[in-house]
């Protein structure tokens, strides 16, 4: 082989790796540890908002919707998301701990498009559920079943995390089964704060307390001060937690206890209509989020 022809080949072999390492580097597989397997794909010009519903409705057929475990596949599934934008740099120097109040009857139509989606970019996720299911990383929280039940349901799931994960986490993200949470922007966030400092955030309900309370919905963030106030002996005296709303009985609590309430309107309780609209710039969260509109709003990435 003469050196020209060798020169020919090397220059087409980098040729080629120039065209396939874009495709490389802006595809990614999650999973969702059932054989559910969710490509992100900046290169794939073929994904369409049709495919996301198909996804859905699939996944719901076969995994269930009355909380039994049906999870389990023959073969993985795979639904192509585009992504508009480079996924964010994600600030793993910010430890987020995610905990999603859900119930079994919504683990396989809400919860796990949660897990599939945005759930991937906290440090630790755990759902709260009233039983435990092996194929999700659900608290066992034994409180009775019902929305009046929510306070205790939110305190118990709280202590776990205390008892548990106080020394792996910076800060702890309590949010709901349709609500859609900006990972990247929430670290950057928090990233200005002192978690061992008496704060917490949500966004702000002016009734009940003079500092407000957090909708639940949107979701709050408590710090590690916080945390430990909760659960001390003072907490135990000042707090109740017996029937009622969760979010309120929170905002109560952190007030008796000195831990300052520092809201946001960047956590958003009213979610959004139309995902394919622009986003706020800095948004945190988004409540009220459907399963099709996860899809959508995770291959967009964050807002700019």
């Amino acid at each position: 082989m003469t050196l020209l022809h060798r020169y020919k080949r090397i220059i087409l072999l980098v040729i080629s790796f120039g065209i396939c390492l874009p495709i490389i580097l802006t595809s990614f597989y999650v999973s969702d540890g059932i054989g559910v397997r969710v490509q992100v794909s900046w290169a794939d010009n073929n994904t369409h908002a049709n495919s996301i519903e198909q996804f859905i409705q699939k996944e719901r057929g076969q995994n269930g919707t009355n909380g039994t475990n049906n999870a389990k596949t023959a073969t993985p599934k795979t639904i192509h998301i585009k992504r508009t934008t480079p996924a964010p740099p994600d600030h793993r120097k910010i430890r987020v701990l995610c905990w999603i109040m859900t119930a079994p009857e919504y683990l396989w139509t809400r919860a796990i498009h949660v897990r599939n989606t945005w759930g991937h970019n906290c440090t630790t996720l755990l759902f709260a559920s009233d039983y435990k299911d092996d194929n999700f990383t659900t608290i066992n929280i034994t409180v009775p079943h019902g929305r009046d039940y929510l306070p205790m349901k939110t305190y118990k799931t709280f202590k776990y995390i205390y008892d548990n994960h106080m020394n792996d986490t910076d800060w702890f993200f309590k949010a709901d089964d349709d609500t859609y949470a900006y990972m990247d922007n929430l670290r950057r966030f928090l990233n200005r704060y002192d978690t061992n400092k008496p704060v917490y955030f949500g966004y702000q309900w002016i009734k009940y307390a003079k500092q407000g309370y957090p909708s639940g919905g949107a979701g709050y963030v408590l710090g590690k001060e916080a945390m430990r106030r909760l659960f001390s002996e003072s907490g135990k005296e000042k707090c109740s937690f017996a029937n009622g709303d969760e979010d309120v009985k929170m905002g109560v609590c952190m007030e008796k206890l000195g831990v300052k309430a520092l809201m946001s309107h960047r956590l958003n309780p009213y979610g959004v209509k139309d995902t394919s609209k622009h986003i706020n710039k800095g948004t945190l969260t988004l409540h009220y989020i459907k399963p099709k509109q996860m899809y959508e709003l995770y291959a967009k990435g964050s807002p700019p």
